[in-house]
């Protein structure tokens, strides 16, 4: 068995729902096998055949939580046009995003694969060749494509611009990239002959509700919010984890109306586009996750996998001669299923690379198979590596650097239910196969004093580093030009002591079975007894020291937090020899897109 297949059967799990998956765990010893992705018969094959093809606009508003959009009841006006789209179509009340920032989540839709199966679900990594995009389908179907976006995270670099026959991107951070520029630009070429009048497909990404929360001062004023761009940043960040935390409620709503201030101005700004689109076009309206406001003591996004970060908004208007009453679906449903309901719309075959599901049959009298909704996060700022899925009213979430399994009941996700639920080994199981499919390599620092590291691939560029506890006021990661070379110095502190913080990066090079040489220092000296390498903690010979697949490998599965009290460096591969090994494509970026995610805050 694959890791994509494992990944895959997640998916696909439970046409008879949650109490089959709690059923076998109690009567079957082993895991419970993963099957292929199996659509339910009434999502399956050719949808209905449109009289003509329709045009389709698909809108991402980055960073936009559902419940602060007037259409999913917040009390706020601030989706007045975004409002009237969903009054004529039909709204998703309960759908995720399968990651809660932005690359991963995109490149997630438009493939519809999970970030780990699609391999972009870090900022190192971009999409391979063989793998087929919603624009490509469309445009062998037939469709003009153009993209127009406000980028943040969404260059052609990732690979977004494959399949479009036009794509532009605009800086995110600069008035060219407001959403009033963006607009003006759709509606451009929206005025352009289409060519030889075949049908378009036209994506546009407005990024203004992302953080700075961009808006004109007239919408900040409407909004009560004193905060221009650079406060609102400032404050967000500066309490963005919950060791530090917005403890005034005063500060808190005013950052929050900043946030809204900036929705109601791209909304203002939807509403002159939705003003020129036919009516027989197909409006699809998402967004690529949410955000936190100090919700179990996060801001921002991208660290967790509670419902703040990655509960979305999905709207779809269909074509008005489809005759499609409004609704509003409660069914659990996810971004991935965007893709394979565009194409069943047009009247298109789905592609088989697919994960994701048609939803039309939800307002058209059918019904949509019970699924395990899975999302993931590989946060290198915030050092978390989480993997979870959601089912009916329970999420499980599985945290790597913690070792620790969660249970947690909807829609207040307070406390770990997993000791009184009997829904949690079931939940649990998928995620331990989800996990086991993943290789990496895990190097913990211990004890007081300085601990340098200098970690080089030769032959393979890094695919993704993630540090965990890691003190931006002492340590420091560095990485080189080239992508190949990481230097990591950090100060743990003596176990036990106040102050004292586990310390682990792991790595994964693109090349799963690379091999890498490591050096390493404790207070300035070499000290080959306290490199501590796999579970026999075997010391190397001499340093610096070359690893590779020859260290019998640890399990993907950790399962303790890392507690050793004895100083040192400690090196583990994780693999498990069940699953093959999944390469991933890494091309470096360029000093522009270096700069736009430095400028955003993605990087250092």
């Amino acid at each position: 068995m694959n890791g994509r297949s494992v990944v895959v059967g997640i998916v696909a799990l439970g046409v008879l729902g949650l109490a089959i998956l709690v059923w076998w765990m109690r009567t079957h010893p082993e895991p419970l096998p993963i099957a292929s992705l199996t659509p339910a018969p009434s999502m399956t094959g050719l949808a209905t055949q449109p009289a003509k093809k329709p045009n389709i606009v698909l809108i991402s508003i980055d960073a936009v939580r559902p419940d602060h959009l007037s259409c999913y009841g917040y009390a706020k006006p601030t989706s007045p046009n975004i409002d009237r789209v969903a009054a004529a179509g039909v709204l998703f009340q309960q759908c995720r995003s399968q990651a809660p920032w932005t690359l991963p989540s995109h490149m997630s839709l438009f493939t519809s694969m999970l970030p780990t199966d699609n391999g972009v679900d870090n900022l190192n990594k971009v999409l391979a060749p063989e793998l087929t995009t919603l624009a490509q389908v469309l445009r062998d179907e037939g469709y003009e494509t153009a993209a127009i976006v406000n980028n943040g995270q969404m260059r052609a670099h990732w690979g977004f611009d494959r399949g479009f026959n036009s794509w532009r991107e605009f800086e995110a951070d600069t008035p060219p990239g407001a959403c009033d520029q963006l607009t003006d630009r759709a509606m451009e070429w929206l005025k352009a002959p289409s060519k030889n009048g075949e049908p378009y497909f036209l994506f546009l990404h407005y990024y203004d509700a992302h953080d700075p929360y961009k808006s004109p001062p007239a919408w900040r004023e409407k909004f009560h919010t004193t905060l221009d761009e650079r406060g609102a940043r400032d404050l967000a960040f500066a309490n963005r984890t919950p060791e530090h935390n917005i403890t005034d409620p005063a500060a808190l709503e005013n950052l929050k109306s900043a946030y809204d201030a900036g929705i109601a101005w791209m909304d203002h700004e939807l509403g002159r586009l939705f003003e020129t689109l036919p009516p027989d076009t197909l409006i699809v309206i998402f967004s690529d996750h949410g955000e936190c406001f100090e919700e179990h003591g996060w801001t921002l996004h991208g660290a967790t996998l509670d419902e703040p970060d990655i509960r979305t908004a999905l709207i779809v208007r269909p074509p008005a001669s489809s005759n499609v009453k409004p609704a509003r679906i409660e069914t659990p449903v996810m971004l991935m299923d965007a893709a394979p309901t565009v194409l069943a719309l047009a009247g298109v075959r789905s592609h088989p690379q697919f994960q994701g599901v048609d939803l039309s049959p939800a307002w058209r009298g059918g019904k949509i198979a019970p699924r395990l909704i899975p999302s993931e996060t590989k946060a290198v700022l915030e050092g978390r590596y989480l993997l979870g899925v959601t089912a009916g009213g329970v999420k499980a979430v599985y945290s790597l650097f913690d070792g620790r399994f969660e249970l947690r009941k909807l829609p207040d996700e307070d406390r770990d239910a997993s000791a009184s639920d009997h829904a949690a080994e079931a939940l649990f199981a998928p995620l331990r196969q989800w996990v086991r499919g993943e290789r990496f390599w895990t190097f913990r620092a211990v004890g007081k004093g300085d601990h340098e590291m200098v970690l080089h691939s030769p032959d393979s560029p890094l695919a993704m580093f993630i540090p965990a506890g890691l003190d931006e006021e002492r340590d420091n990661l560095e990485v080189s030009p080239d992508g190949r070379t990481i230097t990591w110095h950090v100060y743990p502190g003596a176990p036990g002591t106040p102050g004292a913080k586990r310390k682990m990066l792991l790595v994964q090079t693109a090349n799963p079975d690379a091999a890498i040489e490591v050096d390493y220092k404790h207070d300035g000296e070499r000290g080959l007894g306290e490199v501590h390498m796999g579970d026999a903690a075997a010391h190397p010979g001499a340093l610096p020291v070359k690893l590779d697949t020859t260290l019998a490998p640890s399990d993907p599965l950790i399962l303790a937090p890392f507690d050793e009290s004895r100083p040192g460096l400690y090196i583990k591969r994780h693999a498990d020899p069940r699953h093959a090994a999944r390469a991933s494509r890494v091309a470096p970026m360029d000093d522009e897109t270096l700069r736009q995610l430095r400028s955003l805050g993605y990087i250092q």
